[in-house]
């Protein structure tokens, strides 16, 4: 979207685990991107209490000290 979110982003800080898990098969790779604040699904996943998904996306490998733009990791949340 105009803010640089994938659809794994919108779909982790919205808790559709379904759909993350079929984000996350067809493009694994999707897990480390960021978009607006450099904040990757991991950081949207837990800023919005989306444990599944947040376990989801742990799963696939994504880094729980990454930072966003304001210097917060997903565990900031």
């Amino acid at each position: 979207d105009v803010s640089g979110r994938l659809s794994l982003h919108v779909a982790a800080s919205n808790g559709h685990t379904p759909c993350v898990q079929l984000l996350l098969a067809a493009r694994p790779s999707d897990v480390a991107a960021v978009g607006l604040y450099r904040r990757t699904a991991l950081h949207l996943a837990a800023m919005y209490g989306m444990a599944d998904c947040c376990r989801l996306l742990l799963d696939a490998g994504s880094e729980v000290d990454a930072f966003d733009k304001g210097g917060n990791t997903p565990l900031y949340w």
